[in-house]
Parts: C-alpha cells; sequence; structure tokens
C-alpha cells in the first residue's frame, strides 16, 4: 500500500468516526449515505424493492430532528395507516429503541406526532386525495418526505408538492425529498423529478445490491452472492432478467412498458 493511499484511507476513517452515530447506522452504504448528507433542497431517491430505502429516509428525518429543535418534520405516505406502518412500526421505532433515540409516539386530534425531547416533532401522515392537501397548509416545516410517490394519483403529488409544500418549507428554508419505485407508465410528475426532466432536483438510485442489511459480516463475499441469489428468483418468477416488472421493481429502473397502457 503506498503511502497516499494509507493516508487517505486514515482521513476516510477519521473523518468516519466524527460522524453522528446515525449517520454510522447508513455509512456500509455510499449510496444511502449519499441520499443523506445530499444538501439540495429538493431531491428524489428512486429505489428497488428491499434496497433499504426507508432506513435512509427514517435517518435523514430523524437528522432533521436533531439538526433544528423546535421544529416539525413530515412523512406522508399514500394513506396514514401505511405510513405509519412502513416508518414507524417498521423501522423507526426499532431504531430508537436500538439506538437510544428517546423518540415517542402521540397522537393529537387523530394525527400520528413523534415528538423529540429537543422540541422538534415528525408528523405522519397520508394524502390519497385531492381534498386531502388542504390538512398540509398553514405550517412551516424544515425536512418533508413524501414516499412511495408513484402511487399518488397526479393531480394530488403535482398540487401537493409545488402549491402546499414548497410554501410550507420557505420559513425554514427546509428540504423535500421525493422516493419510490418506478411506476408501471413512464410518465408523470414523479417520472420527471427522478428522470432530470423537471429541473431543480438532485437524483439519486439504489437497489437492493446497495443495501448492507444483505451483507454478512463473516463473509465479505456474502453481500453480493445473497443480494444476486434473491434478484435470481425474482427475475425467474417475472419473466426473466429483461421483464418490465423486474426491472421496475427489484432494479429501481423506469421501463417503457406498452402492455401497461392495454386495458381489456
Amino acid at each position: 500500500m503506498s503511502i497516499a493511499v494509507a493516508r487517505r484511507a486514515l482521513e476516510a476513517l477519521h473523518h468516519a468516526a466524527k460522524r453522528p452515530a446515525y449517520l454510522r447506522l447508513v455509512e456500509r452504504s455510499p449510496k444511502q449515505l449519499a441520499f443523506i448528507v445530499d444538501k439540495a433542497r429538493r431531491k428524489s431517491a428512486l429505489c428497488g424493492r428491499r434496497a433499504g430505502k426507508t432506513t435512509a429516509i427514517a435517518v435523514w428525518l430523524y437528522e432533521g430532528m436533531v439538526l433544528r429543535p423546535g421544529t416539525r418534520q413530515v412523512y406522508i405516505g399514500l394513506t396514514r395507516g401505511t405510513a405509519r406502518q412502513i416508518l414507524w412500526d417498521g423501522v423507526m421505532s426499532k431504531l430508537s429503541k436500538e439506538l437510544g433515540w428517546r423518540l415517542r409516539e402521540t397522537t393529537v386530534d387523530g394525527q400520528i406526532i413523534i415528538r423529540h425531547p429537543n422540541g422538534s416533532s415528525l408528523w405522519i401522515a397520508g394524502c390519497e386525495h385531492k381534498n386531502e392537501i388542504h390538512k398540509f397548509r398553514g405550517q412551516a416545516y424544515y425536512r418533508v418526505s413524501i414516499d412511495e410517490a408513484q402511487s399518488f394519483p397526479e393531480d394530488v403529488l403535482k398540487p401537493l408538492v409545488e402549491e402546499v409544500i414548497e410554501p410550507a418549507l420557505a420559513d425554514e428554508d427546509g428540504e423535500l425529498a421525493l422516493s419510490g419505485t418506478p411506476g408501471a407508465i413512464d410518465v408523470g410528475y414523479f417520472h420527471g423529478v427522478t428522470t432530470g426532466l423537471l429541473p431543480g432536483w438532485s437524483s439519486h438510485h439504489w437497489d437492493i445490491l446497495d443495501n448492507p442489511h444483505f451483507h454478512e459480516p463473516a463473509n465479505d463475499n456474502q453481500f453480493e452472492n445473497r443480494a444476486q441469489e434473491v434478484l435470481a428468483d425474482a427475475a425467474e418468477k417475472l419473466g426473466g432478467e429483461q421483464a418490465a416488472t423486474y426491472q421496475r421493481e427489484w432494479r429501481g429502473r423506469w421501463v417503457h412498458d406498452p402492455a401497461a397502457l392495454v386495458y381489456s
């Protein structure tokens, strides 16, 4: 090993040691980490299944709570029930217990609010219909995550972002993240955000191969092999590696699929 390489390795270790504990949680996944530390005010994450997207979002929202005491973060899913199940039940409550995040769940007027001791909070909400958009008005937010964005109706997602959330981020110079898996039809607002057709968004992409959960510390070679086994099984069930559903769901890639436009 050259002196220059050794120096860079030591610098990387030193930098990693200085990271907060919540960032060290994802440091084995460079693409997850890149999404979290990206300072762009508007960013997107396009991911395949089992990519670890929810973990990255949970860490990003928690970081917002830590960095800006007294502010409100928001996680928006298609429905409040699925949003709670995905973020809080699926990831955040477990991380809170394991890492000592000291978060507690409360219910205010039927709304799910996660509170931090420093006065910041996280609102877990749903927005399935256009008439639900108004409930996000009148407040100031620091970080907002709209997850599974491919599932939102077009007449909900665009006005939710541009007419309601954008103005609500102005007070705190806040940040917005759109995330999800490619939809069956390669058009629409989320497609434009993640492909560069809509300017002003920083785009990120990763899949199961980048998920450290599929890395076995006892054998470094298991990382790729285990994920590859999952992908091979999925491809076999879905019609091969070139099948549109496989490419969308597992590799997180937009695919032009004429079959998706055909109705019986």
